[in-house]
């Protein structure tokens, strides 16, 4: 999610126009009726179509990701969004909406956010795969700097802190997977801390590649958009689901001659910079430090950091490393 900018916040519209959405129903609907628009927020989100398509969008990614979600993580998502909520008024000045001159910009400012959020809320899943399931768990916290005249753009920070929740794997799993997120991600520790004072937004999220009786495969990133260049923090984890161990490329595949000879050649096709992979190929090709090896379905994703960001990645299909895939391999793609 970013925060606005002053310019994209800018936008004044015409009274009368910003109005004539509470006349009749508009072509754009908003996710209520906005015929019945009473509030600040109401008739700031029914002013322009852009606000009112985007609180749509928001609520079509809110209900299915809601009724998904087990009680405890609904609760989550509840509780985030009513804080994505205060942030959004707080930030845009809702109360401004009253004015008729101000209700344009008001209702560009909430746009923004919305459609920032709907994509947040439309990435997230609950994966499912014989019995054992991941879900995402939300925390939301926001910060306001108040302005000096109450009349100007507040400016503050936003994060949005998603982890995934295991449950219906075998013990040793679970408590390898809880043990890994506070070795590598410290989930306890909030995103906001030592950024109060900054103005942007975090976001921290994972993406589940894979998910079998023997291999969970998954990646985190953090993202930091405060106007200054921060590089993405990437982190993998591949965790063998009977044991609880982590997964070793060794387990995987018979790393022979021949295997680093096509990896070799798979990982230098779609990628910027081949001599840094030339020089650091026996670090990328045992899953060294910056690291990570992505499991899929069909494919393999190996991304890796560099000198100068951004990092490298590269994708490697089943057909091309299928023969050496390990018969005991915790990794079983769908077609081998």
């Amino acid at each position: 999610m970013r925060i606005l900018t002053p310019a994209a916040r800018a936008a004044v519209f015409l009274a009368g126009t910003a109005f004539s959405a509470f006349a009749q129903a508009p072509e754009t609907p908003a996710s209520f009726d906005c015929r019945k628009a009473v509030t600040a927020r109401e008739r700031a989100t029914c002013a322009t179509e852009d606000a009112r398509r985007t609180d749509s969008e928001m609520a079509a990614a809110y209900a299915p990701l809601l009724s998904r979600l087990s009680p405890p993580q609904a609760a989550a998502l509840k509780e985030s969004q009513r804080q994505f909520n205060a942030y959004a008024d707080r930030l845009c000045a809702v109360d401004r909406a009253r004015k008729p001159d101000a209700l344009g910009e008001v209702s560009q400012c909430l746009a923004e956010l919305m459609t920032q959020r709907a994509g947040h809320l439309a990435g997230l899943s609950v994966v499912t795969v014989d019995g054992i399931r991941i879900e995402p768990r939300l925390r939301t916290e926001f910060r306001i700097h108040p302005a000096d005249d109450p009349s100007d753009r507040r400016m503050g920070w936003i994060t949005e802190d998603v982890m995934p929740v295991m449950s219906g794997a075998p013990e040793p799993a679970m408590k390898a997977f809880e043990a890994a997120l506070r070795r590598m991600i410290a989930p306890e520790k909030p995103l906001i801390a030592g950024r109060i004072t900054l103005n942007g937004a975090v976001t921290r999220t994972y993406a589940v590649s894979y998910l079998g009786q023997r291999l969970l495969s998954l990646q985190f990133n953090e993202h930091v958009d405060a106007g200054t260049a921060v590089p993405d923090r990437d982190v993998g984890l591949n965790i063998d689901m009977m044991t609880g161990a982590p997964v070793s490329l060794s387990a995987v595949f018979e790393r022979n001659a021949n295997w680093r000879k096509v990896m070799h050649e798979a990982l230098r096709r779609d990628i910027n910079r081949p001599d840094e992979l030339d020089e650091r190929l026996e670090e990328i090709l045992s899953g060294g430090k910056g690291v990570i090896w992505a499991f899929g379905a069909d494919k393999v994703t190996v991304s890796w950091t560099t000198l100068s960001p951004p990092a490298e990645s590269a994708e490697i299909p089943l057909a091309e490393i299928a023969r050496f895939i390990r018969p005991d391999s915790p990794w079983r793609p769908a077609t081998r």
